[in-house]
């Protein structure tokens, strides 16, 4: 990895442009070469310099051994760059637009959102001067017809005119700073061309200096005992300097990045380092879509008809780019602090495990940059230099939970969550600041913890038992809910046991297939047993709200919905209408999910749409169900809890929230709309559970029918009146019946 590239070791003397041409690129002279130091040449006498340590990044050549830092503007530490070979990118946008795009005024809006959305803030174009004509000759003669001259083989620091020129510019310019982003280029007076309009004009411009590009790779060749020691030495010398690195992972004189990093683990880990460290986040001109074309610096268009890794830019969109947004986070150097990561007796120089904080926002980074698995702790921080009152720098050290801003008091319990993984976490304050973090990693993992926050226990010990017994460390999807689960244990499996054993008696009375076979069983009573159970429950929670007789009338309603339910599937209807009902009902019981809800709806029935969440049951209920459609079928079942008995008059569907949420009302241009295929489907259901809460269902199964054949024409109502009003509320509620 060229990560934590070291900017400060460039020394040039930096010839500012014009005015113009800096308020053209949107930038200042002082910010072009973000984090170079400048040395200007007429004043070497007070340039005292020592020699570098050999691991560091200062080796092999002499650095200042004073501070001599410019004033950032504040959005300066906050830039996340992506770098675009002018030329070549044109020609990429050409083929994947369709049509011509050769100046930069041409470049499409769309692509500017796309690199907004993704969280970058800066764009460095790459090749925007005017190229020696004589070098391009030169090119050209040396194999290659369709070059250009090098990137740093100019003729003039003007915007090129195929390019647009200055106006070209100054319309990309204004466009991306709608967006947002700011406009780099470099500016290397060293690199012009052999006829280049300094050389033949301005000869005394040129001057000798001390480059060193200090490109290093010690990432990607898992030489992690130097890449920690550079970050070390930086801290003692002073944490300033992080911020004026450049972290990168390849650059044009170097293979690509998926050529050196791949693209599983250890590329997503080495992108997280260089988004979650101080100092300057560049991504190169192909890096995000998987391109393994090396773009020489002569290069006009791409060779190579490459296409996106749409797996790749995933993992971008999963991992990376949400820690670009939040780069204000990790951008400071002053609280960055790093940690060693001790396993039993010994240190692995494998993890880089570092912290940060940005006002009261507090953040954990871990990631392991080895094939091997890791365990074990992070406590103290590595030195820093901090100046005393003479200005002298001192060396000295913290522990994570200092830095971190942690409680050291009994009771106290620290909340964080992983962004890789979306899990929460519960931890004791005081055990991480007396004995540090522990974690596990397994080859190339990373964690990055966010927002942390502090809990005081409640009177009942409810977090230390949550924290101490059930969790044990491990990360949860909601903390409220495993909460809730503890509180509530008993009322939960109680739910989920009824849905299951009724679930079995429906599968061995041969009236539906099994889903999981697992759970099915069938015990004379068992399912009545278990609904008793929950009840109890559920009654002595909510004592103080139902009545004497409550217990028994939902007993009585719960059993008398099962055995309609029977009844329904057993009846086999001569009519083509009522066949057509029934097998809506079979359509959603053969959907282990659709069947879940209708089997836990008949449970909860009568009883308000709150109690899934006030009692967890909502959280026990979306295990049962597959993740992807978990929470739309939550929200039908708050929606039926709502309206049970309104199948018959759908206008009530839109005063309700849950069901004006479920049914994705929305307005648009000053008119109300809501989905018709959600609205199709929840007067199904309603359809459906109306005919198991609407009374004894009569016998003969002919009178069964009879009621199924309602049910089935007021459907074809609602769904003919919901097309005539065009899915428009207040047209639908209009109509004859819609009241």
């Amino acid at each position: 990895m060229t990560g934590l590239n070291g900017a400060s070791a460039y020394f040039r003397h930096v010839i500012p442009l014009s005015a113009r041409q800096w308020r053209s690129l949107g930038l200042s002279a002082s910010s072009s070469v973000i984090g170079e130091r400048r040395l200007p040449p007429e004043d070497h006498s007070d340039t005292a310099v020592t020699h570098g340590r050999g691991d560091s990044i200062f080796a092999g050549f002499d650095y200042p051994a004073y501070e001599r830092f410019s004033q950032d503007a504040d959005w300066m530490s906050n830039v996340v760059l992506m770098s675009k070979m002018v030329y070549v990118w044109l020609d990429q946008l050409s083929r994947s637009h369709g049509y011509s795009i050769t100046r930069l005024d041409q470049i499409p809006d769309s692509e500017l959102d796309r690199l907004a959305s993704w969280g970058f803030t800066g764009l460095w174009l790459i090749g925007l001067w005017e190229r020696s004509q004589t070098a391009q000759r030169i090119k050209q003669i040396c194999g290659n017809p369709d070059a250009i001259a090098s990137v740093y083989s100019l003729f003039d620091y003007e915007i090129a005119e195929d390019l647009g020129g200055w106006d070209a510019l100054a319309n990309l310019r204004e466009r991306a700073a709608k967006r947002g982003i700011r406009l780099a280029s470099d500016m290397v007076p060293n690199h012009t061309g052999i006829c280049s309009r300094w050389v033949i004009n301005h000869p005394d411009r040129f001057v000798q200096t001390d480059y060193n590009s200090a490109f290093m790779n010690m990432p990607k060749r898992e030489e992690n005992h130097k890449y920690r020691t550079t970050i070390k030495n930086v801290l003692e010398f002073n944490p300033e300097v992080l911020k004026r690195f450049v972290n990168f992972m390849y650059n044009p004189d170097e293979k690509t990045a998926v050529e050196q990093f791949g693209t599983q683990g250890k590329y997503f880990g080495a992108c997280v380092l260089l988004a979650t460290m101080p100092g300057l986040p560049m991504f190169g001109h192909g890096q995000i879509e998987g391109f393994h074309e090396k773009y020489g610096v002569e290069y006009k268009r791409a060779y190579w008809d490459e296409q996106v890794d749409e797996g790749l830019v995933r993992g971008h969109e999963m991992w990376v780019f949400p820690l670009l947004r939040l780069r204000w986070l990790f951008s400071g150097s002053e609280n960055f602090m790093l940690y060693d990561f001790h396993c039993c007796d010994y240190i692995t120089e494998n993890v880089f495990a570092y912290s940060n904080r940005a006002g009261d926002k507090r953040t954990l980074v871990m990631y392991n940059n080895s094939f091997s698995s890791v365990a074990g702790w992070i406590r103290e921080s590595a030195g820093y230099a901090v100046k005393n009152g003479s200005g002298e720098p001192k060396i000295q050290s913290t522990t994570m939970g200092v830095a971190l801003g942690l409680s050291n008091e009994e009771g106290v319990y620290c909340t964080f969550n992983d962004y890789a993984t979306g899990l929460t976490y519960l931890r004791n304050s005081r055990e991480l600041c007396e004995y540090g973090f522990y974690a596990e990693l397994k080859e190339y993992q990373f964690h990055v913890f966010l927002d942390f926050r502090e809990i005081r226990d409640d009177a009942e010990g409810n977090w230390e038992r949550l924290c101490t017994t059930l969790l044990d460390g491990s990360g949860v999807e909601s903390l409220e809910d495993e909460l809730k689960q503890m509180r509530y244990g008993a009322l939960n499996e109680a739910f989920k046991s009824v849905t299951e054993l009724v679930y079995g008696e429906l599968v061995c009375k041969g009236l539906l297939h099994s889903h999981r076979a697992e759970i099915v069983k069938h015990d004379q009573g068992a399912a009545t047993a278990a609904a008793r159970v929950f009840f109890v429950e559920m009654h002595r929670l909510v004592h103080d709200t139902t009545s004497p007789h409550w217990l028994h009338k939902q007993l009585e309603m719960a059993e008398l919905r099962f055995n309609r339910l029977v009844s329904l599937l057993k009846t086999k209807p001569v009519s083509q209408v009522a066949k057509i009902f029934r097998s809506r009902l079979i359509g959603i019981l053969r959907q282990p999910d659709e069947c879940w809800v209708l089997l836990a709806w008949g449970l909860l029935s009568g009883m308000k749409s709150d109690v899934l969440e006030q009692f967890g049951l909502d959280c026990t209920l979306r295990r049962m169900l597959s993740p992807d459609i978990a929470k739309q079928s939550l929200d039908l079942m708050s929606a039926l809890l709502e309206l049970p008995e309104k199948q018959e008059m759908a206008a009530y569907l839109f005063v309700t929230p849950a069901c004006r949420n479920f049914l994705a009302v929305h307005e648009s241009m000053g008119t109300e709309w809501f989905n018709k295929e959600r609205f199709e489907e929840l007067c199904e259901w309603l359809a459906i559970v109306g005919l198991l809460d609407a009374g004894e269902l009569p016998e003969p199964p002919s009178d069964i029918s009879i009621e199924m054949v309602k049910a089935e024409r007021i459907l074809e109502k609602q769904y003919e009146q919901a097309e005539i009003a065009g899915y428009r509320t207040v047209l639908y509620q209009r109509m004859p019946g819609g009241r």
